[in-house]
């Protein structure tokens, strides 16, 4: 017999996600102010509000039917994935740095949160795209994760300029 599990509750993970991310860029970007790295961390900060307002109107819309059906061992697998991995990765810690950024930092330490923290995040949209049923949520949340992971090559780029790689 199917489970249902709500996907409204994964749609708001996924803006919780997305809404820890524009604090963290814009608190970053208020704080480091060299010149390259400020541009992309205000940029960063607004392609992931973009990407909450998509998640946003998709829990709105009435087009995700209501639940992840489970009918079958691996979609019961994902969902437990989606759980645990919100549970312990994405808010595990009250001191997290992605909205309690010191300032004490190196530009370095907080860039590499950053690298970490958008390959979290493409590791539950890959579990949420499994999980969601309407094929035009799942496109949605595709295009989410390439975008992620630009945002992941264009912090390692700047980071490897930081340590004198780059040119």
């Amino acid at each position: 017999m199917p489970i249902d599990f709500e996907t409204d509750e994964v749609i708001r993970i996924a803006e919780k996600i997305e809404e820890r991310g524009v604090e963290m860029y814009r608190r970053a970007a208020s704080i480091y102010t060299v010149p390259e790295v400020n541009k992309l961390l205000i940029r960063l900060a607004r392609d992931e509000d973009t990407h909450r307002e998509i998640f946003k109107a998709m829990r709105e819309s009435n087009s995700h039917s209501g639940g992840i059906v489970i009918s079958k061992p691996q979609d019961k697998m994902v969902v437990d994935y989606l759980g645990v991995f919100s549970d312990e990765i994405i808010f595990g810690d009250d001191d997290d740095p992605l909205v309690s950024l010191t300032g004490e930092e190196s530009l370095d330490e907080v860039l590499d949160i950053a690298v970490r923290k958008e390959m979290e995040s493409v590791m539950f949209y890959l579990g949420m795209k499994e999980a969601v049923r309407d094929e035009h949520e799942r496109n949605k949340i595709d295009q989410i994760i390439w975008e992620e992971l630009g945002h992941f090559a264009s912090l390692k780029n700047e980071l490897a300029k930081l340590k004198g790689k780059l040119n």
